[in-house]
């Protein structure tokens, strides 16, 4: 008896690749003796991944889910809230695919080697983590040049890829250097407090198409998360030399604060806007984070 897959495809992530991925997909599962079951997903019509899995069932022995991290994303947080544990196999079709170099190490995945990996049952088990009522898979980060993952035009990111949100950083770097936040961080018995420019709570090996340091040797599945703090500074060179340190593997900065944990509470004296995954998460002034080890089942290709 053939063992049913749900196939996701966002048509609308990066370039389109879920509808160009989609045949291919059903013609693979299908040789390995899968009966895949399709659906775009295409919110604007009302088709949303909640939408299907709630009007077809949940006895689908895993899910592939075509699109971008933020697609991902919305599904593994139907997952959780439903208490489901159904493995999700990732191909990645967006415009930066951060949380594919996590996986895979590497942005683009042919769809035959993700199929592969299905049919050999090479799953694993990565961490997620919790902000208040909301999961996500590799970073919420809030402050200075965040929202350039959103705010970037989809048909610019669509044409110049990961140069897209470059540009769009540096076009707002200027006025973006005079917006900050006060804060109460409480970690363990640790508390800081002061005004930071940016700040990201990961669970990744990239973030924005880069691999810092102070990231680099993490593991999606090591029972932490990693916390990364850019205080306020008035004068642009001196994230010109964080960004040069960062770069260079010498995370010493003093503009910077990083560390390791699997709990924290923030606390904003203002309204603060998140990015959780690459998309916008809303005005979060009371961040309370805590670890899911090993919640979500995916597969790895080698």
């Amino acid at each position: 008896m053939r063992k049913k897959i749900l196939l996701l495809a966002n048509f609308s992530s990066g370039k389109g690749g879920g509808k160009n991925h989609m045949v291919s997909l059903i013609r693979e599962l299908s040789l390995k003796g899968f009966e895949p079951v399709a659906y775009p997903i295409m919110p604007e019509e009302g088709l949303t991944s909640d939408l299907i899995l709630d009007n077809t069932g949940r006895d689908y022995e895993a899910i592939l889910c075509c699109g971008g991290d933020g697609t991902l994303n919305y599904l593994v947080n139907y997952l959780v809230r439903n208490d489901l544990d159904i493995p999700v196999a990732y191909l990645p079709t967006g415009s930066c695919n951060d949380f594919a170099f996590s996986l895979y190490g590497k942005r683009n995945v042919a769809a035959k080697e993700l199929v592969e990996a299905i049919a050999e049952d090479r799953q694993f088990r990565y961490d997620l983590v919790r902000i208040n009522d909301t999961c996500f898979n590799y970073v919420a980060a809030f402050g200075s040049f965040t929202g350039v993952s959103y705010k970037t035009d989809q048909n610019m990111k669509n044409t110049f890829g990961f140069l897209a949100y470059m540009l769009n950083a540096i076009y707002v770097a200027p006025k973006e250097l005079g917006h900050y936040h006060h804060l109460v961080l409480k970690c363990d018995e640790r508390t800081i407090e002061g005004d930071f420019l940016v700040g990201a709570i990961s669970n990744s090996t990239s973030i924005g198409g880069f691999t810092p340091s102070i990231i680099e040797r993490s593991q999606i599945n090591d029972g932490q998360f990693e916390v990364t703090l850019i205080s306020k500074t008035d004068n642009i060179k001196d994230l010109n030399d964080l960004l040069t340190s960062l770069l260079s593997g010498k995370p010493d900065n003093v503009l910077l604060t990083s560390f390791h944990t699997d709990r924290l509470t923030i606390d904003f004296a203002d309204d603060c806007e998140w990015t959780l995954d690459g998309e916008a998460g809303g005005v979060i002034n009371h961040a309370e984070f805590s670890l899911l080890n090993e919640r979500q089942r995916t597969y790895r290709l080698r």
